[in-house]
């Protein structure tokens, strides 16, 4: 019998499909492109549905062998593991669980799974726990890539150096939370509360803010290179130091605390791109921290942010003209 040989035991996300193993059962596994990892089976004459578990060896009972056949599924409803066949499909109807959506939002529900998977350094990437009650949870170093979270509770949870690339964030309840050093680049964070969160060091290349209050939250040294921050609540927020080159930062809810913090953030940033050699670069930052410290009433800042410019645009053409005379 090849039932098992070749399953991933050591995955964690999905949902665990125990089967009576009979003398002529056989299943083949094959992992598609998209991440998921179909499972055909025959000869199957009785199955249990079980939520996540960590115990994945084989039991038994008696005669009966029931092996956990681990399915990585970024679907959110258990009937659709239903590749595996109508026996399996009419028993995920008949089943007391609705979704993993569901299963997840329960008080406490995945908590276990999922610090048990940060821990462990098991990755829980492509799939969906939309609505999961994660309030304090500690999820440091976990790996959730292009992971569905939208609608969660993460207040106060421990996020830090996660790997969240190009998950959904959307709607969530972030306050308190801590992901310093996470890495977020792509992520969709549109509409969502990190009221006191804190982002010290996170990579947020190209992360969509869209509409999220960030009142009061820690950006302090954080890449923002291209991210969106449009119609964001900035106020209190911590912005020193933050890379914001090519950032969408508009209609903002700040003070002119927060402008003038944007300004030094950009003219730092304009500064350092210049001494690298990028005039480009180094001049779009320093166009915007003019007019961040415009908007904060600064004109002295203003002003030297402004000298700066035109000093690199004077040596940009004398740079240009170099070159040709060459």
């Amino acid at each position: 019998m090849s039932a098992g040989a070749g399953m991933s035991m050591g995955r964690l996300i999905g949902v665990e499909v125990y089967l009576r193993l009979e003398d002529n059962t056989d299943f083949l596994e094959d992992e598609q492109d998209d991440g998921r990892i179909i499972v055909k089976i025959t000869g199957v004459e009785a199955i249990g549905l079980w939520a996540l578990n960590r115990q994945y060896a084989v039991k038994r009972d008696s005669d009966i062998t029931m092996m956990a056949a681990q399915i990585l599924i970024p679907f959110r409803s258990i009937k659709s593991i239903a590749m595996l066949d109508n026996t399996i499909a009419s028993a995920a109807e008949e089943s007391e669980v609705a979704s993993l959506e569901e299963m997840m939002a329960d008080e406490g529900g995945g908590r276990e799974e999922l610090e048990h998977a940060a821990a462990n350094k098991i990755t829980c990437s492509r799939a969906s726990f939309r609505g999961a009650a994660l309030e304090r949870a500690n999820l440091a170093n976990i790996i959730m890539q292009e992971t569905d979270l939208e609608g969660a509770d993460l207040r106060n949870a421990i996020l830090t150096n996660a790997d969240l690339r190009d998950a959904s964030l959307r709607e969530i309840q972030g306050d308190g939370a801590d992901f310093s050093e996470a890495r977020l680049w792509g992520a969709s964070l549109e509409g969502s509360s990190f009221t006191g969160a804190s982002f010290k060091n996170a990579n947020l290349l190209n992360a969509n803010f869209k509409s999220a209050n960030l009142s009061k939250a820690n950006l302090e040294g954080a890449n923002l290179v291209e991210t969106t921050l449009t119609d964001c609540n900035l106020k209190g927020a911590n912005l020193e130091g933050v890379k914001l080159l090519h950032a969408r930062v508009g209609k903002l809810n700040a003070t002119e605390v927060e402008y003038k913090s944007l300004g030094a953030s950009l003219r730092k940033e304009g500064k350092d791109l210049h001494a690298t050699g990028y005039f480009t670069e180094a001049k779009w930052c320093l166009e915007k921290a003019v007019d961040f410290f415009q908007m904060a009433k600064d004109q002295i800042s203003a002003s030297e942010a402004k000298n700066y410019l035109e000093d690199v645009e004077e040596e940009e053409k004398l740079s240009a003209a170099m070159s040709r005379d060459r």
